[in-house]
C-alpha cells in the first residue's frame, strides 16, 4: 500500500535517524498539509505537517509505519 494511502487511513507512525521518535496519528489531509495528533512521554498535542516531507521522510526511511 502506498504512503499517501496509509496517511489517508490515519494509520499511525513514528520516527528514527533524528526525526520525532513519538507516535504520530495522522487526522486529515488538506492541500499540501497533513494534520496530525503527536503523542510522546504521555503528552498529546496537534500539529500541521508538511505532507511533501512526511513523505519524503518515508522513501528515506525516516518514518515507519507501526
Amino acid at each position: 500500500m502506498d504512503i499517501l494511502k496509509q496517511l489517508e487511513e490515519g494509520k499511525p507512525f513514528s520516527g528514527k535517524n533524528g526525526a520525532f521518535t513519538g507516535r504520530v496519528e495522522p487526522q486529515s489531509i488538506s492541500g499540501d498539509t497533513l494534520s496530525v495528533i503527536c503523542d510522546k512521554d504521555g503528552t498529546r498535542w496537534h500539529e500541521n505537517w508538511e505532507l511533501q516531507y512526511t513523505i519524503w521522510g518515508f522513501e528515506r526511511g525516516d518514518y515507519y509505519f507501526l
